[in-house]
């Protein structure tokens, strides 16, 4: 019986033992993550983020009616208004922005086409 006891106590000794070892290496963990994260978001560019995406929020959210009986038709006019200042701006800003396509078709003058040698 002695035995059993001797084994039990042990057992108990090394669980407490990982337990409080588990407890400190997650703390680590943690700390370090919400110490990244505070990092990224006190950055210039999650501000910059931050703020535009306020903004385009705070600016559709002006333009849509909160009564009940508005329609999704003033949701959609709104968003259009929204995208057609964000072009603005893009193009005062020597950024040209076609439709919703980031890409520009290239210009292209047609050749002629070669003849075969014979």
């Amino acid at each position: 019986m002695d035995a059993a006891r001797e084994m039990y106590q042990k057992t108990e000794t090394a669980l407490k033992t990982t337990a409080e070892k588990t407890t400190t290496f997650l703390g680590g963990i943690t700390g370090g993550l919400s110490a990244k994260i505070g990092a990224v978001k006190n950055s210039d560019t999650f501000r910059s983020m931050e703020e535009r995406v306020g903004s385009v929020y705070t600016n559709v959210k002006s333009k849509v009616v909160t009564s009940r009986s508005s329609s999704s038709h003033e949701l959609d006019e709104a968003l259009k208004e929204a995208e057609a200042q964000r072009e603005a701006a893009n193009l005062s800003s020597g950024l040209a922005v076609s439709g919703s396509s980031s890409t520009a078709t290239p210009t292209t003058t047609p050749t002629q086409s070669e003849k075969p040698v014979a």
